[in-house]
């Protein structure tokens, strides 16, 4: 069996079958470790909370510009964004 390995999970909230904070819970429940940064419209606090709650390392809201992508990418990897 072949075994994948991530530097980063970037996960949108809303997706068509299963919502984004239902995707981090699974993964945080199988013991997976890898940064969750997650994706959104929704600026209230209260939705940041519930997705930090359930195991992702942050919150992007959108629409985010390429530098706070890039901010972010760097914070939770060794790997950083070029600008082509």
């Amino acid at each position: 069996m072949m075994t994948l390995s991530y530097d980063l999970i970037l996960l949108d909230v809303q997706m068509p079958a299963m919502s984004g904070l239902e995707v981090v819970e699974q993964l945080r429940n199988e013991g997976i470790v890898t940064p969750i940064v997650m994706s959104s419209a929704n600026v209230l606090s209260s939705a940041i909370s519930e997705a930090i709650e359930l195991g992702a390392n942050d919150y992007l809201t959108k629409p985010f510009s390429l530098d706070k992508f890039q901010e972010m990418v760097n914070k939770y990897t060794d790997l950083s964004v070029s600008r082509a």
